[in-house]
């Protein structure tokens, strides 16, 4: 099998040209058919746009961004003790 695909920028990529070569062998180990496709063969699918659920919580892009300012550190943080107050 072998596939020339293009793409641009960000976009999916489209194939361009497919081959399959299917060789059929007899008992004997000779050829006995030849049978090449091409892009006829190939299907294009729509992928479900629903969405997962997660546990948690949906955060803004700037929760994520600034959402461990002040934290780190801070007191009664997780993997500090009284012996190694950091």
């Amino acid at each position: 099998m072998s596939r020339d695909t293009k793409q641009l920028a960000f976009s999916m990529p489209k194939p361009e040209a497919n081959t399959v070569l299917h060789i059929r062998f007899d008992e004997a180990g000779n050829v006995a058919s030849v049978q090449r496709t091409g892009l006829e063969q190939v299907a294009s699918i729509d992928p479900s746009s629903r969405k997962t659920p997660t546990l948690g919580r949906n955060k803004s892009f700037f929760e994520e961004v600034f959402g461990n300012i002040g934290t780190v550190g801070g007191v009664g943080q997780p993997g500090q003790t009284a012996d190694n107050p950091r």
